[in-house]
């Protein structure tokens, strides 16, 4: 999707297919409709073959993905999961950790 898309563009544009004028060279990331509705619903998960969830192996639209999205989704990223990390380290492990 656009996010993903983001960070790649932003740290490894290489790596992003794209057409000859410059525009993704992607679907716009339907998802192949399941058969149950409680699937379709998000009632019930499941995992699947990712090829037989996406017809061009990328779920949600890519379009609006930029490099400078990309690196402010990663400033929020390293913000929060620093924050998280420091706290982990801090914690004293117990019986109830991580609770």
């Amino acid at each position: 999707g656009e996010m993903e898309t983001s960070l790649i563009e932003a740290f490894h544009p290489e790596l992003v297919a794209k057409n000859e004028d410059g525009t993704f060279a992607a679907d716009n990331g339907d998802r192949t409709p399941m058969r149950f509705e409680a699937l379709n619903k998000g009632w019930v998960g499941i995992t699947r073959p990712w090829h037989l969830l996406t017809t061009n192996s990328g779920s949600g639209n890519p379009h609006g993905a930029s490099a400078e999205k990309g690196h402010k989704v990663m400033e929020v990223i390293v913000e929060r999961l620093s924050k998280f990390i420091v706290e982990l380290s801090d914690a004293e492990i117990d019986e109830t950790f991580p609770f």
